[in-house]
């Protein structure tokens, strides 16, 4: 069964590369995600607590 749970995401560090600004974001629960500016605003990387 999959949790309903909201990630209430802060942004861990930015760092500027050559492909765009990459973002690390972190979640109380546990939760990475990683963002890119490098032609779309979308998330290219996403953990759950447990690693699965």
């Amino acid at each position: 069964m999959h949790s309903t749970h909201l990630h209430d995401l802060t942004v861990a560090s930015a760092h500027p590369t050559s492909e765009g600004l990459v973002t690390y974001y972190r979640c109380p629960c546990g939760a990475w995600e990683v963002r890119t500016t490098a032609g779309l605003d979308a998330a290219i990387a996403a953990t759950r607590p447990g690693g699965d």
